[in-house]
C-alpha cells in the first residue's frame, strides 16, 4: 500500500484502491463499520465522548490491538475473542431453549 510522504501513513487513494479491489461483501461491510467508528472517534474528543460506551470500548480495543506486535499476545487475544463469541452463542441457544 502506498504511503504518504508527509505522514508515512497510507494515502486516501491507496485506501480507496484496496476497498475498490475488495469484492467480499462481508469484508467491505466490516471495513465500512470500522471506518465510521474511527471517523467518529477521531473527529474530536467531544465526539468520542458522545459515542455510546460500547463504541468507545470497541475503538480503544481495536487501537490497542493494532499497536500489539508480539505474535503470541495477538494469538492470546484472538483465542479469548473466539472463546467469548462462542460462549455468547451457547448462552443465547440455552436462553432460547428455556
Amino acid at each position: 500500500m502506498e504511503k504518504c510522504n508527509l505522514t508515512q501513513i497510507p494515502c486516501r487513494e491507496a485506501i480507496m484502491e484496496v476497498v475498490q479491489n475488495n469484492k467480499n461483501r462481508r469484508s467491505l461491510q466490516h471495513t465500512y463499520e470500522l471506518a465510521e467508528l474511527f471517523r467518529n472517534a477521531c473527529s474530536s474528543n467531544e465526539a468520542f465522548m458522545e459515542l455510546p460506551e460500547e463504541e468507545q470500548e470497541r475503538f480503544l480495543l481495536i487501537t490497542d490491538a493494532l499497536m500489539m506486535n508480539d505474535l503470541e499476545d495477538l494469538k492470546r487475544v484472538h483465542n479469548l475473542a473466539n472463546y467469548l463469541m462462542i460462549k455468547r452463542i451457547k448462552d443465547n441457544v440455552k436462553a432460547a431453549e428455556a
